[in-house]
């Protein structure tokens, strides 16, 4: 009688036939059914295992992609081991607490390792997965001491902590010296002080997703950082806010903003590197000449309406632009100029303060 939580040879044809079926669905493996399934496809999931046995580990980490093994609550240290020769990320978001053992032998995974089911680790943990040679994913913990922060920012490769929703200035000082991709896409806060650490000290992406407020100072900071930002929490940015970011030449993500005025709209025009605008949904004139002096890419896949002089402003653009369909709405000539009047007083006025 078929085991129906059993990966199993007939159930391993079964999916190599129809890639429809479900595979974390299954509980269990055994050695021919993860034979047939190695390397079938880029990534495998098996999120349904709760166990896994030295022989099939041994098969599994053959592998040359990603592994997906979120079911497992433990691991002994004899199936760790295997995974030492597996090329690809391998996941393990299940794992609520590892010895120093274990971590130690993770650590020494050639690839990423996920593990956000921690949520919290020691200074000393931190210290053995700082080394690791592949992209860390610690979106789980909740906290972070200062010298933990201190141990990761020696990883060498990206980091993720989205789970963390506040950080002292001391953990963001140990943090920023990550030299990649640091994901901080929880947080909720940031003090000025930490965006000045982060712009003096981090060389990459900084993701800050879960930012729903940017003060001007911190954006006079962050304005000077070496690397792609991420602020796509934020619904609207001040003008000043907006012009700090002139002379930043990587990604700015700011595809959470619903509406931007056309002293914001004019000052990120004048940005050195991709921008991102996805969720606006309609712009001024005034607004689309302004964005319209940006010589990078620009996405503005969002927009719903634009008036036709806005629409004819964006045709004009120096770089360009990835735009959604629209709809193009006629506008009264009176009205627009006004409106174009109202916009170039409130530069000039800008610039005389």
């Amino acid at each position: 009688m078929r085991n129906s939580k059993l990966i199993d040879r007939s159930v391993a044809s079964e999916f190599l036939s129809d890639r429809s079926l479900d595979l974390n669905s299954f509980q269990a493996i055994d050695e021919a059914g993860a034979q047939m399934l190695v390397n079938s496809m880029a990534d495998l999931h098996l999120n349904g295992l709760t166990s896994l046995s030295v022989e099939v580990a041994r098969i599994l980490a053959k592998q040359d992609g990603d592994l997906y093994l979120n079911g497992l609550k433990s691991l002994s240290d004899d199936v760790a081991l295997c995974f030492l020769n597996h090329q690809g990320n391998l996941h393990l978001h299940g794992l609520k607490r590892m010895s120093t053992y274990l971590t130690e032998t993770l650590a020494r995974h050639p690839g990423g390792l996920g593990l956000r089911g921690l949520s919290s680790i020691s200074d000393l943990q931190a210290r053995i997965l700082s080394r690791l040679r592949g992209v860390l994913f610690l979106g789980g913990l909740t906290e972070l001491s200062a010298g933990a922060a201190r141990e990761l920012g020696k990883h060498t490769w990206g980091l993720g902590l989205r789970g963390l929703t506040t950080i002292s200035d001391e953990v963001a000082e140990g943090l920023s010296h990550n030299l990649a991709g640091l994901h901080l896409g929880g947080l909720t806060s940031l003090s000025d002080q930490s965006a000045e650490i982060f712009a003096n000290n981090h060389r990459d992406g900084l993701h800050l997703g879960g930012l729903t407020v940017l003060s001007d100072k911190s954006a006079q900071f962050l304005g000077k950082h070496h690397g792609e930002l991420d602020f796509s929490g934020l619904k609207t940015i001040s003008a000043k806010a907006a012009a700090a970011f002139n002379d930043h030449w990587d990604g700015l993500h700011l595809g959470g903003l619903t509406s931007i005025s056309d002293e914001a709209a004019i000052a990120l025009g004048q940005h050195k590197g991709d921008i991102h605008l996805g969720s606006l949904p309609t712009l001024t004139e005034a607004a689309a000449k302004g964005l319209s002096e940006h010589k990078g890419l620009m996405f503005l896949t969002g927009l719903k309406s634009l008036p036709e002089s806005a629409h004819e402003a964006l045709k004009h653009h120096k770089g360009e632009p990835i735009l959604s369909q629209y709809e193009i709405t006629a506008e009264p000539e009176k009205a627009r100029a006004v409106k174009a009047v109202k916009a170039v007083k409130a530069v000039k006025r800008k610039k005389r303060v």
